[in-house]
């Protein structure tokens, strides 16, 4: 049997399709669970949409219908997944559009220093 490579086993750790895996060492850093739900969100997003997507597109409707986030809600938690490196965004085109790209390499260094705080 092949042995996973680790950022199989990373994306694998926090998406589990139709399912809400909350990483609890995220959720005591921030003190709550909505950075541990969306990062878990964004991670089945970037799966769905295929790996090999650099970045994917998901309107506040649609992350809120998902998630039943309210938009000021989902700013704030993607804020906090942005200050610490997790999560990159970028608004696109005219109307604007908002991008998403989950940054794996920093999320496994945060969950390892989280691993050996908590």
């Amino acid at each position: 049997m092949a042995m996973q490579s680790k950022d199989t086993a990373l994306k694998t750790l926090v998406d589990a399709g139709d399912y809400w895996v909350v990483n609890w060492r995220i959720v005591k850093y921030f003190g709550g669970v909505d950075e541990a739900i969306l990062i878990g969100y964004f991670c089945s997003m970037q799966k769905l949409y295929g790996n090999d997507v650099d970045a994917f597109y998901r309107t506040i409707p649609c992350v809120a219908a998902d998630t039943t986030f309210e938009a000021r809600r989902q700013r704030k938690a993607i804020k906090n997944l942005k200050d610490i490196g997790v999560l990159e965004t970028a608004n696109v085109g005219l109307p604007r559009k908002r991008y998403f790209r989950v940054n794996y390499a920093a999320l496994d260094n945060f969950l390892q220093l989280l691993k050996e705080h908590y």
